[in-house]
């Protein structure tokens, strides 16, 4: 028996129809208290039946759930099974507009409500979150307990029932937002995985998701590390570099790269979209051109080389790479790797920056492309034809109204590439050559190496005469270098000692040439250069002044006087054809004689060049007996020289 103010307690099983059967069958595994309308007189019925708690009044239901629950707090638990469960809520889902707002707290502590992790609870006055279908339940008891939220699973016939209760029910972009995201560290590798993979396969593409909220998420995404390393720590998306860009793959580290499975190419195309580096940008360029510039001046190898490679390949291949400005950024930059001229020109010189063999990487700021090696490889870095911006056509699509060349062209102007060698450093290159290579004008050359001198001075010869002949600078800085090629090759003299037109057997070699058959072409060159059209007496002054300089004064040996008399012949020929020739000229010296020395007892006595001014001429042998005691030098006899005198000649 119960008092008629507990009537409500007591439940009436009698009245409910076929479809209200699983309702009914779930409420008496509660162990409710249940009407005895035996004990009851007919006419009594109907009024008990209005008293206590019936299925056509849910508000009833709940006044008898909460009487049971004051008795027994713990009544309801283990005692439904899911459905089971589900059916009692419907039935308050379905009439919530006859719940009030005290009624709130009892419903809350029914524990018929799923949890994420499959379990029935009570929700109590904890803050609920019902969570979309779909999104997946690893682990959402620990983020619940984190944020201190209970996690309900959705159900649509539930709706009303938990809008009336309060319940969150958010969006799958806000649980990833508000939730998941912001405490992402909490979850194992496997739980992480799965949330991005849910994100990738099945929010992103959604239609029926706002692209503000979509664009919410990826927000959310690009500011959260979400990424788990091999060392189990979390990543910001934004730490990666794109495993596809070759720039990146060469010059990062594994580690800077997504790990698996997030290096598979339907994972990157979306990390792609939430940070992932996928684009070398200019500060980037700049820092790796710095980097392999230094790796190339202390441990230059075959990556470092493919590293150079690669940074040039993207450099000229990026878009609109002039308005960039990046061009004048890296120009001084030495990560360019240089490649060797060929064996046969550096067996003539070492090539520019050459050092044991090796030679530097380069900066793009003052190079010369590399087809103009022969004129240059001693005095200019020389631009690998790879380097070259115009191999990169094909990977550009240049802007409208703008030729290749014109482009190409002005990332070399950008780059300060000289696209043709100045005359500078031609200048200095052919310098650089003759030096060297006078040193070896008294050893034996190679023939093969007689060829390359002339092929490499004809070149450097083409240039200056097209480019130098309308200029004095030239003219000035070879005057006293020994840069007109003779003998085959074989030898470098000075442009003085060429004459442009002189028979074979009137030089003098090795002090006097005419010009070889071989430079003709290159005529008007060796004439600016001082070469002179005609033999004169000042040719044959500078042979005897050589080997003055040669001899030291001592006594001339047998090929020098044969050298000297050829050279007084000359003189003394010319100057019957030139009388002013010797303007100009302040020492001449001639090959002299004493020829009364007691000290020597040779047959012939001992040739010396000696100044002109402090000689003897002997025209007059008659007096040699009053002169003996004297024995001054004498100019020897011309007639021995070969010196015809004209007949015309003064």
């Amino acid at each position: 028996l119960v008092p008629l103010s507990l009537a409500q307690s007591v439940f009436d099983f009698t009245s409910y129809d076929e479809n209200s059967k699983p309702l009914v069958e779930a409420l008496r595994q509660l162990n409710l208290a249940e009407v005895n309308y035996t004990v009851l007189m007919s006419d009594s019925c109907s009024l008990a039946s209005k008293l206590v708690a019936s299925l056509k009044r849910p508000e009833s239901l709940l006044k008898c759930f909460e009487q049971k629950l004051k008795k027994h707090p713990n009544a309801f638990e283990d005692k439904l099974k899911l459905l089971e469960c589900h059916n009692v809520l419907k039935c308050f889902s379905d009439s919530v507009n006859r719940l009030e707002e005290r009624d709130k707290p009892t419903l809350k502590r029914l524990p018929f409500y799923q949890a994420t992790h499959g379990r029935l609870i009570s929700v109590g006055s904890a803050a609920v979150c019902v969570l979309p279908h779909g999104v997946p339940r690893k682990e959402m008891d620990a983020l619940g307990r984190r944020r201190n939220v209970i996690f309900l699973e959705e159900s649509f016939s539930l709706a009303p029932l938990f809008q009336f209760l309060e319940f969150q029910c958010i969006s799958s972009v806000d649980v990833y937002c508000n939730f998941i995201l912001q405490t992402f560290d909490i979850f194992s590798k496997e739980a992480r995985f799965a949330h991005l993979d849910y994100i990738r396969h099945y929010i992103l593409p959604n239609k029926s998701i706002d692209d503000n909220d979509k664009s919410r998420l990826m927000a959310s995404l690009k500011n959260t590390a979400v990424i788990t390393c091999e060392d189990g720590s979390l990543r910001k998306v934004s730490s990666f570099y794109d495993p596809r860009n070759e720039v990146f793959i060469v010059m990062l580290a594994k580690d800077m790269f997504p790990p698996d499975p997030f290096s598979q190419r339907e994972w990157l195309l979306f990390l792609e979209e939430i940070g992932l580096i996928c684009v070398v940008s200019r500060d980037l360029f700049t820092m790796f051109a710095r980097e392999v510039a230094i790796e190339g001046a202390i441990r230059p190898s075959e990556d470092t080389d493919k590293k150079s490679k690669v940074l040039v390949k993207n450099l000229f291949s990026r878009d609109n790479v002039i308005a960039e400005g990046l061009l004048q950024t890296v120009c001084d930059i030495s990560f360019v790797a240089t490649e060797p001229v060929e064996e046969k020109f550096r067996l003539l010189h070492r090539q520019f920056g050459e050092v044991s063999g090796q030679t530097p990487y380069i900066s793009f700021k003052g190079s010369v492309i590399a087809k103009h090696a022969k004129i240059v490889w001693t005095a200019a870095p020389l631009l690998p034809q790879w380097a070259h911006p115009y191999n990169y056509r094909c990977l550009v699509t240049l802007p409208v109204s703008t030729s290749a060349s014109t482009y190409y062209n002005a990332i070399c102007s950008c780059l300060q590439v000289l696209t043709e060698p100045t005359l500078d450093l031609v200048i200095s290159h052919c310098q650089n050559l003759c030096f060297k290579l006078e040193k070896d004008n008294y050893s034996d050359v190679l023939e093969s190496q007689k060829y390359t001198r002339i092929i490499v001075m004809s070149g450097i010869y083409a240039f200056l005469q097209e480019k130098a002949v309308s200029s004095t600078i030239v003219k000035e800085r070879l005057k006293d270098t020994p840069c007109v090629l003779v003998e085959e090759g074989g030898r470098f003299v000075h442009s003085k000692q060429v004459v442009l037109e002189l028979y074979r057997k009137d030089e003098i070699r090795p002090f006097l040439y005419g010009m070889p058959a071989e430079l003709s072409e290159f005529k008007r060159l060796f004439q600016y250069l001082g070469c002179s059209p005609s033999v004169k007496p000042s040719h044959y002054v500078m042979v005897l002044d050589i080997l003055h300089r040669r001899s030291m004064e001592n006594m001339l040996e047998p090929n020098e006087v044969s050298f000297a008399s050829k050279a007084v012949k000359g003189l003394f020929e010319t100057l019957q054809d030139i009388p002013s020739g010797m303007d100009g000229i302040s020492n001449l010296y001639l090959p002299s004689t004493c020829l009364f020395s007691s000290s020597l007892v040779m047959e012939v006595p001992p040739i010396v060049l000696a100044r002109s001014t402090e000689l003897i001429f002997d025209d007059a042998p008659y007096y040699h007996d009053r002169i003996r005691e004297f024995d001054f030098p004498v100019v020897v006899d011309l007639r021995k020289a070969g010196v015809c005198i004209k007949s015309n000649a003064n």
